[in-house]
């Protein structure tokens, strides 16, 4: 005979649930701490492991007196000066270029003086700038010069005049026209 067994027998009776008591596991603020232990005794062990040199070398060094020099210390041989710079300077009179463009002071010595308006590397550009002058009624001629370690420049000059005044009426001129330049006294 077939037998029903969604049925439930008699007899058992239903059990309430109840919440456990045992314990969940170790509070978060315990593994914090031992973290920080775990770490500080490796920072500690890595410090003995791993001194500072300072402290071993000195260790090192033999008690007593440095021993004594043969003699003064070899200088090597001195070399000839590679720029003409500190001969040439004292020649030359440079005044650079301001906003507001004030005349220099007459010289204490009079001579002839030279007007460079540029420098260039490239000889077009030199013409050009060459150009420009003439285009404001100024005369100037194109010297090429090499100059060692740096190649061939080509420098504008204007010049050489003996009035000093005219000097400074043209540079005042080529800078109204935004050109730089600056004078030199001409070698006697």
């Amino acid at each position: 005979m077939p037998r029903d067994y969604s049925a439930k027998p008699r007899g058992a009776r239903k059990q309430a649930r109840r919440p456990s008591t045992a314990p969940a596991g170790i509070p978060p603020w315990i593994w914090l701490i031992c973290g920080v232990t775990l770490g500080l005794c490796l920072a500690i062990a890595a410090y003995v492991v791993y001194r500072p040199v300072a402290d071993q070398g000195a260790a090192r060094l033999p008690a007593g007196p440095p021993p004594a020099a043969a003699g003064p210390p070899q200088l090597p041989p001195r070399e000839e000066p590679r720029f003409q710079f500190y001969e040439l300077l004292p020649n030359f009179e440079i005044v650079p270029r301001a906003e507001n463009y004030e005349a220099p002071q007459e010289p204490a010595r009079p001579g002839s003086y030279l007007i460079q308006a540029g420098s260039f590397k490239q000889a077009a550009d030199a013409e050009r700038r060459k150009a420009n002058l003439a285009l404001l009624g100024v005369e100037s001629r194109i010297e090429k010069v090499t100059i060692e370690g740096q190649g061939t420049h080509f420098r504008v000059r204007i010049g050489p005049s003996g009035d000093f005044k005219q000097v400074k009426a043209t540079m005042r001129h080529l800078t109204d026209n935004d050109i730089d330049s600056f004078f030199i006294r001409a070698q006697d």
